[in-house]
C-alpha cells in the first residue's frame, strides 16, 4: 500500500472539482504520482523502530526494547535481500518469520533475562496483515464480498507464513500475561506505540506531513488498549474501545486537514492487530 499515492490522487481530485485545473492538467499529475518518498535505508530504519516500538505495548522492558530492535535489524536485512532477490511475498514472510524466531532465541541464550515472547510478538508485527484485515472487514461490510473474501485469503495467507515461520520457536507452557501496568510502563507503552505507528507509517509511503498525526492516533489507540487492560477488561473489549477512539481521531484529522481517513486509519489501527493472538496460536 502507498499512502502517498492516495493523498496525491485526492488533492489533485479536490484541485479538479474545485476548478482550479483543468482535466488535461490534472491528467499529467495523475501520470506522475509513481515515484516511492523514501530509500532503502529509511524502510529500514522504520522497521527497526517499529519492532522496538512496539515492546512495551507489549509488556516488555528494556531488554526486550532492544532485542526487538536486534530482530528488527534482522527483519530489514532479510527483507531487502529478498526484495533484491525477488523473492515470493509468502517465502519471504516464512524466512523472515524464521530469521526473527532464530534471532529471538540466540538473545535469549545470551540474555537470559530477555522474554523471548515478547521479542518474537513485537518483531512479527511489521509483517502482520493488518491492511487486508482491515480492508476485508471494509468490504464485506460494504457488501462487496468478492473483495472481502479475497482480502481474508490473502491475509490468512500472511498468518499462515508467520506461523510457519515462527514455528521453529521450541513451544513452553510460560504465561505471557504479566501483572498489571503502572504508569511509567503505561507511559512507554504510549509513547513506544506513537514511534511504532509513526514508523510503520513510512513502510506504507504516507505522505512526510500526517507523519507524526499518524503517530499520534497510534498513540492514543495503543494508550486506550494499555489503560483498559489495566482496569481489568478483557482483550476484545480492549481492543474494540481502542479500534473505536482510534477511527475516531481517524476521521476528526480527515476533516481537519482534508485529507483521506485511510492515512490516519490504516497505520493508526495496527496497535489492535491481533499480533500476539497469532504467536501464540502457533505455539500451542
Amino acid at each position: 500500500m502507498n499512502l502517498n499515492r492516495i493523498d496525491r490522487v485526492n488533492t489533485v481530485s479536490r484541485s479538479y472539482c474545485a476548478g482550479e485545473i483543468t482535466l488535461d492538467e490534472a491528467y499529467e499529475e495523475l501520470k506522475q504520482i509513481h515515484s516511492k518518498q523514501y530509500r532503502r535505508m529509511s524502510y529500514n530504519l522504520a522497521t527497526i523502530f517499529v519492532c522496538a516500538g512496539f515492546a512495551p505495548l507489549f509488556q516488555g522492558g528494556f531488554p526486550e526494547i532492544a532485542g526487538a530492535a536486534l530482530a528488527g535489524i534482522a527483519l530489514a536485512l532479510i527483507m531487502t535481500v529478498g526484495k533484491y532477490l525477488k523473492i515470493n511475498g509468502f517465502i519471504l514472510n516464512v524466512f523472515s518469520a524464521f530469521g526473527i524466531a532464530l534471532t529471538a532465541i540466540f538473545l535469549q541464550d545470551l540474555v537470559p533475562m530477555v522474554d523471548m515472547d515478547i521479542v518474537i510478538i513485537s518483531s512479527i508485527m511489521p509483517l502482520v496483515p493488518g491492511v487486508a484485515i482491515t480492508y476485508a472487514i471494509r468490504d464485506t461490510l460494504q457488501g462487496d464480498y468478492l473483495s472481502g473474501a479475497a482480502r481474508i485469503l490473502e491475509a490468512f495467507m500472511t498468518a499462515t507464513a508467520i506461523a510457519l515461520g515462527v514455528g521453529y520457536r521450541i513451544c513452553t507452557d510460560r504465561n505471557f500475561t504479566a501483572g498489571r501496568w503502572s504508569v511509567l510502563n503505561l507511559l512507554l507503552g504510549t509513547v513506544g506505540s506513537f514511534v511504532a505507528i509513526a514508523c510503520f507509517a513510512v513502510l506504507l509511503e504516507c505522505p512526510r506531513k500526517y507523519l507524526l498525526h499518524a503517530g499520534c492516533v497510534g498513540a492514543v489507540g495503543g494508550g486506550v488498549y494499555l489503560f483498559s487492560m489495566d482496569l481489568g477488561l478483557n482483550v476484545v473489549l480492549a481492543s474494540f474501545l481502542s479500534a473505536l477512539v482510534i477511527a475516531l481521531f481517524s476521521h476528526t484529522f480527515a476533516r481537519v486537514f482534508r485529507a483521506p481517513v485511510t492515512i490516519f486509519l490504516i497505520p493508526g489501527i495496527l496497535p489492535t492487530v491481533p499480533g500476539a493472538g497469532m504467536y501464540r496460536s502457533c505455539i500451542m
